[in-house]
């Protein structure tokens, strides 16, 4: 078997240098080549191609050779030939093929060829966003993958694998294929270019969480929303980049194994957007918001259950409802600046904060604690204020433990009777 598949090869090889030795080259030496190929009854084709030319060829596996101009070999790896009864496609500019449909049911198992009529396949389009198929096998010679070509696909649950000759995945490409499996930092490892969310609530995938961070573009200053997001396999110590400007909503939602959310020296971020670190759950350091920082949207770190504790930095200026909510191990001291003037509905609810000083010093407006805003902090002993102040309903409703209210001649109104309970 072997032994017939060389003595194709060497045919091949006298046929391609019989024509460049009659100065033939581009589409004459094809048009040479597969009548010679058609005249000694060989199992192979020639093609062009925008850098050189492909041959297909063997007789019991199938192998695509990839030649320079000068037909020296610049690859040779196992064609897996398609068929214009199974794939729709359109000739791009170099000469090779698009896949820009398939003409079966979209389900099972997927093999994406690299060669239809001896043409090479490069690049697939958008053909089973929201399928049913469970596995694709994606061949050497494919360049590109299209935005959203396998999105969605929850069936998906084979462990995917790229060919090296991959090298850009479009934006939302494999999103929210939950049973797929795969290792990102043998996928990075390829140097692929990736668009946004590629990979996004792919919660199977394992790997290094900063492995994807530094997957970001050195010219790129913000964190797209959702473009992290659902990695709950990942694992790590999260280091946001100095030079990111903004985090957007949803970003990292449910990286729920990685085990710190930290940010460089010097970093230039303004803002943290909606549920961005929402469900980090394992996460368990220390967290410091960076000095530049003015906003923290709603959610943005909800249910971060074991973050220890929370330094929050002089320039803020607004801090969204439910932005520490059920951060359980959320202990120590808080200082929240005398820039933050009102504390939204259950900012800080169920955490495990020990004191808690409002550095708000306004003698004209008055700073508002809103509805249930640290109610069920059951081990919440101290609270100072150091203006005017009024208190929403149930703001610290069942916080069990508190020995006292230092400056409580601040208090304006109470607005509800369950201020607190006290054992």
């Amino acid at each position: 078997m072997a032994t017939e598949e060389a003595e194709l090869w060497e045919q091949i090889q006298f046929i391609l240098v019989d024509g460049v030795g009659r100065d033939l080259e581009g589409q004459e030496l094809v048009d040479f080549v597969n009548d010679e190929f058609e005249k000694n009854n060989l199992k192979a084709i020639m093609g062009i191609r925008e850098d050189g030319y492909e041959v297909t060829y063997g007789i019991y596996s199938r192998k695509l050779a990839l030649l320079k101009n000068d037909i020296s070999v610049q690859t040779v790896y196992a064609a897996v030939e398609g068929q214009d009864s199974d794939w729709e496609y359109i000739v791009l500019e170099n000469g090779t093929l698009k896949l820009t449909g398939y003409k079966h049911d979209k389900v099972g198992n997927i093999q994406i060829p690299n060669v239809i009529k001896g043409v090479l396949v490069t690049e697939i389009g958008n053909i089973f966003s929201s399928s049913s198929i469970e596995s694709v096998s994606i061949p050497e010679g494919i360049e590109i993958i299209d935005n959203e070509a396998f999105s969605t696909c929850l069936m998906l649950s084979c462990e995917i694998k790229f060919p090296s000759s991959l090298k850009q995945i479009g934006d939302f490409a494999f999103y929210d294929c939950k049973e797929m499996r795969g290792n990102l930092n043998e996928i990075v490892k390829q140097n692929i270019r990736m668009g946004k969310n590629v990979f996004g609530r792919c919660s199977k995938l394992t790997g290094d969480i900063q492995v994807l961070i530094d997957t970001l573009d050195l010219g790129t200053n913000i964190i797209e929303e959702g473009q992290f997001s659902g990695f709950s396999g990942v694992t790590g110590r999260l280091i946001i980049p100095a030079r990111i400007s903004e985090i957007r909503d949803n970003a990292f939602y449910g990286c729920s194994k990685i085990e710190s959310i930290e940010f460089e020296n010097d970093s230039q971020l303004k803002s943290i957007g909606s549920a961005a670190f929402s469900q980090c759950k394992s996460a368990n350091n220390l967290l410091e918001i960076p000095e530049k920082v003015k906003t923290i949207a709603a959610n943005a770190f909800e249910h971060c259950e074991k973050l220890s504790g929370l330094t929050l930095n002089n320039n803020l200026k607004s801090i969204g409802r439910r932005a520490f909510s059920e951060c359980y191990e959320l202990s120590g001291t808080l200082n929240i600046p005398n820039t933050i003037n009102q504390i939204e509905e259950y900012t800080f609810y169920e955490t495990n904060l020990e004191n808690v000083n409002f550095l708000y010093d306004n003698t004209v407006n008055s700073l508002y604690v809103g509805s249930s805003a640290f109610s069920s902090c059951k081990n919440l002993k101290n609270l100072k204020f150091m203006c005017s102040t009024d208190i929403g309903m149930a703001a610290f409703w069942s916080c069990d433990s508190l020995l006292s209210v230092n400056g409580d001649n601040f208090i304006n109104s109470i607005r509800n009777k369950w201020f607190c309970i006290m054992r």
